[in-house]
């Protein structure tokens, strides 16, 4: 069973504005794992571009609706704002 679910965004500034931007409306956003070695690589990429969307019975239609929001207003370059 999955907890959550990796979504990966154009850019480390808009990944960011998201999680916290989430985090700030109670949803909970982590990075996936990150990775082991400390050379920039493309995992790293990865991973400064990424957020883990929480995947349980608990999220609401309303949830939903505030994460598609969030990313879509981040992608727009809402971190700018």
């Amino acid at each position: 069973v999955y907890q959550s679910y990796p979504v990966f965004l154009s850019c480390w500034e808009s990944a960011s504005y998201a999680r916290e931007a989430l985090e700030s409306k109670g949803i909970e956003a982590k990075q996936y794992y990150r990775p082991l070695t400390g050379r920039w690589n493309n995992s790293t990429e990865l991973y400064i571009k990424n957020i883990c969307l929480p995947v349980h019975k608990g999220v609401t239609k309303e949830d939903i609706n505030t994460i598609c929001d969030i990313i879509l207003r981040a992608e727009d370059g809402g971190f700018l704002e």
